[in-house]
């Protein structure tokens, strides 16, 4: 590309760069299919109807429709963050499911999924990122793992802590999780004959 620089009187002088443009063209294949945006579109209600068998406390339903929800997740890809996002909860919804279930160590497998999933698609500045940690550290308490456990609640309440500040207009829903995550920490600590410890997250969940 050229350009002419004219100063004064004198002669105009001719100067020549290069100016690059990155741009990217969709080569077939690319993107989503038409197969996996339809099971995107059905992975929705199939977690709202897991997250409610989970509220119902029916153990079996939730089984079989965090299940079949984490089987479309699978279907609809990871092509995008959202996919990934869906696969995350997907894999943390089942954990849930199989925890209460009675299968810890299937339940533990599927929160260690549910991880890999929040680090490829999530910051630690996420709230989200922080509950597949939740999850775990629940699981981890339930294998008699109480060191595990504590590690994983530490690091869902420093990412809820950080997300409060990051997003200032959610800290009201977010102090809440906060201080339900910080009462099954004291609880384990209790639990675990830490009782100052406990008393401290017990007093930081009540100001919140």
């Amino acid at each position: 590309m050229a350009f002419q620089s004219i100063s004064g009187e004198r002669p105009a002088t001719q100067a020549t760069t290069k100016l690059t443009i990155p741009f990217h063209i969709d080569k077939p294949g690319e993107g989503p299919s038409l197969e996996q945006e339809k099971a995107a579109q059905a992975l929705f209600p199939l977690e709202d109807k897991c997250r409610s068998a989970l509220r119902a406390q029916n153990v079996q339903e939730a089984l079989d429709f965090c299940k079949q929800a984490l089987d479309m997740s699978f279907n609809a890809g990871d092509v995008t963050t959202s996919d990934q996002l869906g696969r995350m909860n997907s894999h943390q919804l089942y954990g849930h499911a199989l925890l209460d279930g009675g299968q810890a160590h299937e339940a533990l497998e599927q929160e260690n999924l549910a991880i890999q999933e929040a680090k490829k698609c999530l910051t630690e500045t996420d709230q989200e990122y922080a509950m597949p940690f939740f999850w775990r550290a629940l699981v981890e308490e339930s294998m008699g793992q109480g060191e595990q456990a504590l590690v994983d609640f530490k690091i869902a309440e420093e990412t809820h802590r950080r997300a409060i500040v990051h997003l200032p207009e959610m800290k009201k829903n977010y102090s809440e999780t906060l201080a339900k995550i910080l009462q099954f920490h004291a609880r384990l600590l209790e639990m675990m004959g830490k009782s100052d410890e406990a008393t401290k997250l017990r007093a930081e969940a009540a100001s919140l």
